[in-house]
């Protein structure tokens, strides 16, 4: 049997940042279809939160979050 690297890392979708926000706040819920990801990551940033998950550009320069397990 081989020892495979296990990722350590699990991709958030968007949807799942947005639930996490607006359980800090109910006015994040409201905002949530005009925020893009690198949005919620500013509003993470000004609560405390943003150490929470890895931020990463992914090829297409998209910003995406990976949940440090």
């Amino acid at each position: 049997m081989t020892n495979k690297n296990i990722n350590t890392e699990k991709n958030v979708p968007k949807g799942t940042l947005l639930t996490i926000l607006a359980q800090l706040n109910v006015i994040y819920k409201s905002l949530s279809t005009a925020l893009t990801v690198r949005d919620i990551k500013t509003i993470y940033e000004r609560e405390g939160k943003a150490d929470m998950f890895v931020w990463r550009t992914n090829k297409l320069g998209h910003l995406t979050a990976w949940e440090k397990r």
